[in-house]
């Protein structure tokens, strides 16, 4: 479980033995949802400027505090189901947040930076997916595969230096 599910996870307790109330819940969670995309847009810019040895652009994502405003609303509605430290459906969602903000900037910083293909890298810990596309090459187009804490990376590839 990712730290910021932990942290979720925490703060969705306090709503089940009624520390706080669903909408501080929102307040405190969405913000943090928010704060994690940004850095997400940050970490993938240097990623790929470091891998081209290129200066970084300043990318940014659109703001989806709306979104996960909904999604979490949604998910609050079984919020008594949500117990410290179990793998539930609300750290799917928080963990799927945070692993399509860093696939969405990812994706973005290499286009920012005109690359048009990537070498996907397997993680140490790659499901029997991710260590079968290990070392091929994809055009950026093509997103890379994620799933639930994936830990693979995109490298870029620039063609013409």
């Amino acid at each position: 479980m990712s730290p910021l599910a932990q942290q979720v996870q925490r703060l969705a307790y306090a709503v089940t033995v009624g520390t706080i109330t669903q909408s501080l819940f929102l307040a405190l969670v969405v913000p943090l949802l928010a704060a994690r995309r940004a850095r997400a847009a940050v970490e993938a810019d240097v990623n790929v400027s470091e891998h081209l040895d290129d200066e970084p652009v300043g990318l940014w994502l659109p703001d989806r505090s709306e979104h996960y405003t909904k999604s979490f609303s949604t998910v609050l509605t079984i919020i008594d189901e949500v117990l410290p430290g179990e793998a539930d459906r609300l750290t799917a969602l928080v963990e799927s947040i945070e692993a399509d903000s860093t696939q969405e900037a990812t994706q973005k910083a290499m286009k920012f930076h005109d690359v048009e293909k990537y070498q996907f890298v397997a993680g140490s810990d790659a499901c029997d997916e991710c260590k079968a596309d290990n070392g091929k090459i994809y055009p950026v187009s093509r997103n890379p595969s994620h799933h639930r804490n994936c830990n693979c990376e995109a490298k870029p590839i620039k063609e013409n230096p």
